[in-house]
């Protein structure tokens, strides 16, 4: 016989622990893993195997062992975890690869100030470039004066000598990295890229990575060696080196402030803020703004600005209308430079030339494949802005979209595992509903019926058939009690009827030791609040009944600035460790799905306080 297809109750607190687990950054593959133990104990079944799939540019997790349709409901919450914990990943490895990149950039101007010698310089630049683009070899060639090619420096992630050691001309085969009469990158072969080494405005030479196996490079990976042949072309001019190492230093360590920002999850606004600094100070302009671009491209929300002068500037919102440097970068995706103003309109421009700008610099900041926002740099008076703004504004906007895109997946989780706790508590609700006006009825009217055939018993009938019947009653009673308790701990009546204080008060007059409970007169609280701050209360004080041996357990709670505070203190032997899965491990997440947090205080022979605190306004509550 088949087992019975799972309750929505039970597949809802499989999914609260699977979503509690992607919250504390599992990876996909972990998921997958817990998502089939979980369907096997769930379903009862021996063997459960989960694959995922991509369909449509996503991802669903499908079951390859046969579940039939008890487990559709759950395999689409199973997909949708999926979705949120592959998203975080990307995000994570955004910000790792940035990081790293920024590291070995700051590595080699480093060895450039320290005064390494050219052979030092070009095997750390070549080495460097291999080992964070992923590739297998790379080379740096310099082009001669005759049109051949020396390769100065090689390098092998095997560690083997890489091909191509001597003077070369690339004309010979056609297999050079890069024609010496050409003035760009190449980037037809996705296994092999190579940039110009450009110094003093001259082609030097260039750089090549490749992998083996015509396994592709990184889409970017044109852009990222960019950055390292511009740093090699910059430390090999003798006359502009120093200068350029001080420029390159200064916005390397902008962005790695602005990459730990984002790396440490910090709010979206603090980041804004970060950046429009940093960008003003790196590029030595006077103004910044970054600002959000709404959906239809028609307004420019300015959400942070730094002037030179110090000056704190409004947020305002105007309209993306004329022809001007923010309206280009919104329109296109593309950065757009605006040095001639005479002819440049719309609102934005107006502002402008109030501000006596004369030079200004504009990038799209992309989210998902779309226009979030732009943020935009200034000269005013007679100054200019430095060559290249452009692209090293644009290092900047990558960071702040992982950080639009941190935000947005933290909002997400949160939102969905409110949904989790809400739809966990409805479940709860509707059983203990179900059994107060059905089962527990049902069982009255039994009862009722049972006394009365136990009345009509003549007394002249076995005095054993009476203590039969009246054992049975007895246990119908008992039984009736069991229900009527079990009713109350899925979800107290007495909690949506009355509120907390007269549930917890009952709590404690049901409890074997004394509960001392000191909770003043609350208005009713939101429906998710109460029930949290119960199951906080009653997990605490089955926790302090069955390990903590106490005399008296005190219950406090109360109001303090729109904040709920509870704390259950027991005069126990202490010792509790919330990670030992004496539930208080599962609570703590039902806390924090609500914006809430939790505190466990339990020294050895001191008791133990479990204390809890919660925004009246928690994400996911209603009223």
């Amino acid at each position: 016989m088949p087992a019975p297809a799972p309750t929505p109750m039970q597949e809802d607190e499989v999914v609260y622990r699977l979503a509690a687990l992607v919250a504390r950054g599992i990876s996909s593959e972990e998921l997958l893993e817990a998502s089939a133990r979980e369907l096997q104990r769930l379903l009862s079944v021996q063997t459960v195997r989960l694959a995922v799939v991509d369909v449509g540019g996503g991802a669903l997790i499908v079951a390859e062992t046969p579940l039939g349709q008890r487990a559709e409901r759950i395999m689409e919450a199973f997909s949708e975890l999926l979705a949120m914990t592959v998203r975080a990943e990307g995000e994570r490895a955004r910000v790792q690869q940035l990081q790293q990149e920024q590291q070995a950039l700051r590595s080699v101007a480093m060895l450039v100030a320290s005064g390494i010698s050219s052979e030092g310089l070009f095997s750390a630049v070549t080495r460097a470039a291999g080992e964070v683009l992923g590739a297998d070899t790379a080379t740096l060639a310099r082009f001669a004066p005759d049109g051949g090619v020396e390769y100065v420096a090689t390098w092998a992630r095997s560690g083997e000598a890489a091909d191509g050691t001597g003077p070369l001309d690339p004309a010979a085969d056609g297999t050079g990295p890069l024609d010496p009469a050409g003035d760009g990158p190449t980037g037809d072969d996705p296994a092999c890229v190579s940039t110009p080494v450009t110094v003093e405005g001259r082609l030097w030479g260039a750089m090549t990575v490749s992998t083996s196996g015509g396994d592709p490079l990184p889409s970017d990976a044109t852009e990222r060696l960019s950055a390292f042949t511009e740093l090699l072309g910059t430390a090999v001019g003798a006359v502009s080196s120093r200068e350029q190492l001080a420029r390159l230093a200064g916005e390397e360590a902008a962005l790695r402030r602005v990459a730990t920002l984002v790396a440490q999850g910090s709010e979206p606004q603090r980041v804004f803020a970060a950046v429009t600094q940093e960008v003003g100070l790196l590029l030595d302009a006077d103004l910044a703004a970054l600002g959000r671009v709404d959906a239809g491209r028609s307004t420019f929300d300015v959400v942070a600005t730094w002037n030179r002068s110090g000056d704190p500037a409004p947020h305002a919102r105007s309209p993306l209308a004329g022809e001007n440097v923010i309206a280009a970068a919104a329109a296109t995706g593309a950065p757009a430079r605006q040095s001639d103003f005479a002819t440049a309109t719309g609102p934005l421009i107006e502002l402008a030339r109030a501000l006596d700008v004369t030079d200004s610099v504009a990038v799209p900041i992309i989210v998902q494949g779309s226009v979030w926002g732009v943020i935009a740099v200034a000269a005013s008076g007679s100054r200019t802005l430095q060559t290249g703004a452009e692209l090293r504004l644009s290092d900047f906007t990558e960071l702040v979209a992982a950080a639009i895109a941190n935000a947005e997946s933290r909002d997400e989780l949160a939102a969905s595992r409110a949904r989790i706790v809400a739809a966990a508590d409805d479940a709860r609700a509707r059983i203990e509903r179900d059994l107060h006006e059905c089962v527990q009825q049902r069982l009255v009217s039994l009862g009722l019926s049972l006394r009365t055939a136990v009345a009509a018993v003549p007394a002249s009938e076995p005095t054993d058939l009476r203590e039969t019947l009246d054992q049975l009653t007895r246990g119908f009673a008992d039984a009736y009690a069991e229900i009527q308790e079990i009713a109350r701990g899925i979800h107290p009546a007495l909690l949506a009827e009355g509120g907390l204080r007269p549930a917890v008060a009952a709590l404690a007059r049901r409890s074997r030791i004394p509960v001392r409970v000191e909770i003043p007169e609350l208005p009713r609280l939101p429906d998710q609040l109460e029930v949290a701050a119960y199951y906080a209360a009653s997990e605490a004080l089955t926790n302090a009944l069955k390990h903590a041996q106490p005399s008296v357990v005190d219950v406090v709670a109360g109001l303090d600035d729109g904040v709920f505070r509870l704390c259950v203190t027991d005069d126990g032997v202490g010792g509790a460790d919330p990670s030992a899965g004496t539930g208080l491990l599962g609570l703590r997440d039902r806390i924090e799905a609500l914006s809430g947090a939790m505190q466990v205080t339990s020294a050895p022979g001191a008791g133990t306080s479990v204390s809890i605190t919660l925004p009246v306004s928690a994400r996911g509550s209603t009223p």
